[in-house]
């Protein structure tokens, strides 16, 4: 889980906030479950928005952050 905080540059709904991203390695080879991502807003405009979430496209790996 990756939190981040955001701006809003919609003149309709201005204002910052905090999310969390989410990306899950489903494994490999051909009867591994799809990799994930997926998007939420916790406080701030766009809180209540449904986010966005499915499967991805290549091949999601883990790293370390430096």
């Amino acid at each position: 889980m990756i939190g981040f905080d955001y701006t809003s540059k919609n003149p309709n709904h201005p204002g910052t906030g905090v999310g969390q991203a989410c990306v899950v390695d489903g494994g490999e080879g051909k009867a591994a479950p799809d990799d994930l991502a997926g998007i939420r807003f916790t406080t701030g405009p766009f809180v209540g928005y449904p986010g966005a979430k499915g499967p991805v496209t290549g091949n999601v790996q883990g790293h370390l952050c430096d």
